[in-house]
């Protein structure tokens, strides 16, 4: 099944070749790069599994990239990578905001008003939120936010004032709930505006199964997100430790682990509470293995300091975060302040030399 823009859209690349010759290729590729055969997990969603899509309004249009040419945008009529549901939602955002004379933003200008249409969606539990992104807090979006609160279990209006061309800013009003819940096996995972899960819910479960399986002792989850990783790890780990830069991520954590994980999983961050790595409660131990989503290799920025505040890291150089003797570790936060220089600088990304690998 192809989608009518195939080809021009700069959205898809290989909806013109079997899924099985697709799983084929990336087997292939991977164990090109890594020298050994890497078997690949075909998904069993090729279409509509996506919990996240990020359209871009600009020139009145809404949509995405032409492909080959980042500065044209293509109207869509459909898009097959998220449900029709999701879909649905977008498309009546589209047609409010042009009946209300909502401004697109020229991003090759720096003018305008509305910026995004994002749609986030839970599919297995069947919920979904509406953002919406401003050029600025002036208010003229708040008809379309009145329209669409019975439209999405929650509708999130976010701003920014960044010349560059961003989908994501700072919340401004949320109407309804500010997240979204999604069930990923036995665990019940809430994801806001600007939270990190994964795009194929259907993959998610197989891969958090995959981690858990092979940890052992005290675990650090970087960028751990709404703390997928944390909370599957937990049940084998001696401890948990997820490092984050979004707040409402650490919120999620928090209350992920509340009632059936009181002790195990900790969230750090900056100012973190009772339990975080600045909190009494924190296990000063070694961590022993380390889980870091490969598909976020460039970071949010000062997400390397926020990782170094966790005992037992420190900055080392081109080689990112690497553990501290054990009893440099015990000596407190004083030791773990991060010392980065070098090509590592220069990147909001982390690379380890010296904690467990899992082979995958």
């Amino acid at each position: 099944m192809l989608c009518r823009h195939f080809g021009i859209c700069g959205g898809c690349a290989t909806q013109d070749i079997p899924y099985a010759e697709e799983v084929a290729r990336k087997e292939a590729a991977l164990a090109e790069a890594l020298g050994r055969g890497v078997p690949v997990a075909p998904s069993p969603k090729e279409l509509h599994y996506r919990t996240r899509m990020d359209y871009v309004f600009a020139w009145n249009k809404l949509g995405l990239r032409k492909r080959g040419d980042p500065r044209g945008v293509l109207d869509l009529e459909e898009c097959l990578l998220v449900s029709p549901e999701a879909w649905a939602l977008v498309l009546r955002a589209k047609e409010a905001a042009k009946r209300l004379g909502l401004r697109s933003y020229l991003y090759t200008a720096g003018v305008g008003y509305l910026r995004y249409v994002t749609v986030r969606e839970a599919p297995v539990s069947g919920e979904r939120m509406l953002i919406l992104l401003t050029n600025g807090t002036d208010p003229l979006v708040r008809p379309l936010l009145d329209e669409a609160e019975g439209w999405a279990d929650s509708v999130v209006w976010a701003s920014t004032d960044r010349r560059a061309d961003v989908s994501t800013g700072d919340v401004v009003e949320t109407r309804g709930r500010g997240w979204i819940e999604e069930r990923v096996g036995a665990l019940r995972l809430r994801f806001g505006p600007n939270s990190f899960f994964q795009a194929n819910p259907w993959q998610t479960e197989r891969l958090y199964a995959h981690v858990a399986e092979r940890v052992t002792g005290a675990v650090l989850d970087l960028f751990c997100g709404v703390g997928g990783f944390a909370l599957a790890c937990a049940p084998r780990a001696a401890s948990v430790t997820g490092v984050d830069v979004v707040e409402g991520d650490r919120r999620a954590v928090r209350g992920g682990r509340r009632g059936r994980l009181p002790r195990r999983v900790r969230h750090g961050g900056p100012r973190s509470s009772a339990g975080g790595p600045r909190g009494p409660g924190h296990p000063r131990r070694r961590a022993r293995g380390a889980a870091e989503d490969p598909l976020r290799l460039v970071q949010p920025e000062g997400a390397r300091d926020r990782a170094a505040d966790v005992p037992g890291l420190r900055g080392d150089g081109d080689q990112g975060l690497r553990p501290l003797p054990a009893d440099a570790a015990r000596r407190g936060r004083g030791d773990a302040r991060p010392e980065v220089t070098g090509r590592a600088a220069q990147w909001s990304c982390l690379r380890f030399s010296s904690l467990m690998r899992v082979r995958m």
